[in-house]
């Protein structure tokens, strides 16, 4: 039995639908201990009228589906749901864009510029990466959160997701105290899918399930090799990876079942290899003759992102480097 948001009364039940949301294509779906644990913590925190909440997790653990989930769940047709990536802008243009800015203020505005909070209206804002937000604009954002939910000064429910929060010990990035306070009593802990248990196979007949559904065929199957070499798998990109490379083994299976062939993952078994200093599919060989090391940092570049599915911020991790390192190496290779 998996959970389901029950209806919109706020109560977590236990039903054979999964979704937190009135939204068929939700991929909140398990039965994990720590899944539903998420969504205690959201169920508590809308109850409590949080002025904020705080969606913390790695990369592809859904924090944005999360955020729309809750979104959906109170919200009216009319009520727009708009996103800010905060680490997208630079920290000049994130006061404007949230806030707004007075006519003249910016290059070729002639018009007062009105901020996302405001054109939000009574809908949702949500802040991706909210802990790269300077101290000033902590305090600022703080100040509008302590206002009543209604007041004048801020009608929108804010959510906020964060990736690195709070900022791990010796870190450069400056903290303004009441803000870490507010967003740690706010916030909701998503675990990884290594830690999700069987969660993984609830999502993957989810994954296939919806997939045939868009494409009016029969949903396949996996075959037992490729079910382990799934669970095998480390999902450095989590449920977002674990949807991608279902999606593509399906296309590939074409109507068939799924078979290990089709998965295009690293396995257990090649990762022992590795180890054991033998060739593996995703090694970077380095012959007796040498090689340039620019080429070396190329394939592995290119190696991240096979493993991470294609997405940059598990790719970055894999590196042990930040996202925006990795996009400067992207650009200079070449590597779309």
């Amino acid at each position: 039995m998996t959970a389901i948001w029950g209806g919109y009364d706020g109560e977590v039940k236990k039903k054979k639908s999964v979704a937190l949301q009135p939204d068929p294509a939700s991929d909140l779906v398990g039965e994990s201990q720590e899944f539903l644990n998420a969504l205690s913590t959201v169920r508590r925190l809308i109850g409590e009228g949080s002025p904020i909440i705080v969606l913390q997790g790695e990369s592809g653990t859904g924090k944005t589906v999360f955020a729309r989930s809750i979104h959906y769940r109170g919200a009216s047709p009319a009520d727009p749901f708009l996103t800010v990536q905060c680490s997208l802008l630079p920290t000049e243009l994130i006061e404007p864009e949230l806030f707004g800015a007075p006519a003249g203020s910016l290059p070729g505005q002639t018009e007062r510029k009105p901020g996302i909070l405001e054109l939000a209206g009574r809908g949702t804002v949500f802040l991706d990466d909210v802990q790269v937000l300077p101290p000033t604009l902590q305090s600022r954002l703080l100040d509008l959160l302590r206002e009543e939910p209604g007041s004048p000064a801020l009608h929108c429910r804010v959510l906020a997701a964060s990736r690195n929060w709070p900022p791990p010990e010796g870190s450069q990035e400056p903290v303004q105290p009441d803000f870490h306070i507010l967003l740690m009593r706010h916030a909701v802990e998503l675990p990884p899918l290594r830690k999700r248990g069987r969660d993984l196979e609830i999502l993957v007949r989810h994954f296939l399930d919806r997939w045939g559904a868009e494409r009016g065929v029969p949903a396949p199957d996996c075959e037992p090799e490729a079910i382990a070499a799934l669970y095998a798998h480390p999902w450095p990109g989590n449920v977002r990876e674990l949807r991608n490379t279902v999606e593509r083994a399906a296309r590939l299976a074409s109507g068939g079942r799924i078979r290990i062939g089709h998965l295009q993952i690293q396995t257990r078994e090649h990762r022992a290899l590795a180890g054991q200093g033998e060739f593996a599919p995703d090694m970077i060989v380095i012959p007796a003759t040498g090689k340039p090391l620019e080429q070396i940092e190329r394939e592995a570049l290119a190696a991240s992102l096979g493993l991470a599915g294609g997405n940059r911020d598990a790719a970055a991790g894999l590196l042990k480097i930040d996202r925006s390192t990795l996009d400067e190496k992207l650009a200079k290779h070449g590597i779309g």
